[in-house]
């Protein structure tokens, strides 16, 4: 996914804005490390898989809140933020279902 991304990023309807092209190649990369790092492993009778997914969306939003609040600078604020998109990406892709039903 990272790669294909990538390739439609630079390539693609977005070559010409630098700031989408940065944010998606980022993307990208936290993707592949955040799938690495946190396996998202669910079963064809394991419905909690999506509500622990939620609960992660749910923690990163509110690591990226403390980030705001305690004013701990727009580069951890770019992070969390990151993070959040990063994992909602996730559940938009499927990572919380068995393979079947992605």
């Amino acid at each position: 996914m990272g790669d294909a991304l990538r390739e439609a990023v630079e390539g693609g309807i977005y070559a010409h804005d630098t700031e989408l092209q940065r944010l998606f190649v980022a993307l990208a990369y936290r993707l592949r490390h955040a799938r690495a790092k946190h396996d998202w492993t669910t079963t064809d009778t394991d419905y909690r898989a999506q509500f622990y997914a939620l609960d992660v969306l749910n923690i990163e939003l509110h690591e990226l809140e403390e980030a705001v609040v305690n004013g701990e600078g727009r580069a951890r604020e770019k992070d969390e933020a990151l993070d959040v998109i990063a994992v909602a990406a996730r559940y938009w892709l499927g990572d919380h279902l068995p393979e079947g039903e992605k």
